[in-house]
C-alpha cells in the first residue's frame, strides 16, 4: 500500500467472507483376506477393532464440530484484533457469501465519500492425517470509488493440533474440537499480523532469509522460502517471490 493512500485512509468498512465447510474423515480400509489359521484371524479381529474405536473417536470428533460455529469464532477474533491495524474501522460484517459484480461495484461506489472498503476472504482445510489446519486468506482494499485496489495480499496460516502439554495431537476425539477452536482463533490473530507488518514492511527484507517447511499429507512437506518480516517466538512471517505471506511454525 503506498504511503500517500494510507495517509488518506480515513474509516473503513470490513467484511470477513468465511464459508462454514464441513470435515470429511477418510478412514483406511481394511484387508481382512489373509491366509486362513488362528493367529491370522486374531490379528484380523485386532485391527478391525482398533479401526473401529478410531472411527468411533473420528465420529465423536464430526459430531463435536457440529455444534462449532468456527465463522463466528473467527469474526469475534477478528472484532479484538482490529485495533493492532493502522486504520480504523467503522464497521465488521461477516458472511458465508461472496458479493455478487453488481453488489461489489456497489460497495467500491459507496467508497467515494471518503470511507475504505475491505475484504477479507478466508478458508480452510483440515488435515487429518497430520491434525494440521491450514487457513488460507485474501485481503483486498479499495478507496475512493475507483475499481482498483490500493491494498492486496494473500496470507496463509498452518498450526498443528497440540494437547495443553504442547505435543503433537495423534488421535481425533470429541475434545479435539476444542483444539480446532483454539487453531482458528489463533489462525485469524495471525492474518491480522500478517497484514498488520505487510502494511509496516512493504517492502525488503527485515530479519533475513528463510526457509520454512509447509506440511501436506502424504509427502514430506514443500519448502517456502523468502524474507523473514517478523520474528516473534515460534511463528516468523515469512514473504516469499510472489509476495505471498505465511504464519508457520518454526
Amino acid at each position: 500500500m503506498r504511503a500517500e493512500d494510507q495517509q488518506r485512509l480515513a474509516e473503513v468498512d470490513l467484511e470477513l467472507m468465511f464459508p462454514q465447510e464441513s470435515f470429511a474423515l477418510a478412514a483406511a480400509s481394511t484387508d481382512s483376506s489373509s491366509a486362513g489359521g488362528l493367529i491370522d484371524a486374531l490379528l484380523s479381529a485386532s485391527v478391525q477393532r482398533n479401526q473401529q474405536n478410531s472411527l468411533n473417536a473420528e465420529r465423536a470428533f464430526l459430531d463435536a464440530m457440529l455444534d462449532v460455529d468456527l465463522r463466528e469464532d473467527a469474526r469475534a477474533e477478528l472484532s479484538s484484533r482490529l485495533e493492532t491495524l493502522p486504520m480504523k474501522f467503522r464497521s465488521l460484517t461477516a458472511t458465508a457469501l461472496v458479493p455478487t459484480r453488481e453488489e461489489l461495484d456497489s460497495r467500491i461506489a459507496a467508497t467515494k465519500d471518503g470511507h475504505a472498503y475491505m475484504q477479507l476472504a478466508m478458508s480452510y482445510t483440515f488435515d487429518n492425517d497430520l491434525k494440521v489446519l491450514t487457513t488460507r486468506a485474501s485481503a483486498k482494499l479499495w478507496q475512493d470509488g475507483s475499481r482498483s485496489r490500493t491494498y492486496e495480499s494473500t496470507l496463509v496460516y498452518q498450526g498443528a493440533l497440540r494437547d495443553d502439554t504442547g505435543r503433537r495431537i495423534e488421535a481425533l476425539n470429541r475434545q479435539t474440537a476444542t483444539q480446532v477452536q483454539f487453531r482458528m482463533r489463533e489462525a485469524v490473530r495471525e492474518t491480522v499480523r500478517m497484514i498488520a507488518a505487510d502494511l509496516q514492511h512493504p517492502d525488503g527484507r527485515v530479519v533475513g532469509p528463510m526457509a520454512i517447511r509447509i506440511l501436506a499429507s502424504g509427502i514430506e512437506g514443500r519448502k517456502i522460502k523468502g524474507e523473514i518480516i517478523e520474528s516473534q517466538g515460534l511463528r516468523p512471517l515469512l514473504r516469499d517471490v510472489k509476495s505471498v505471506l505465511f504464519s508457520l511454525e518454526r
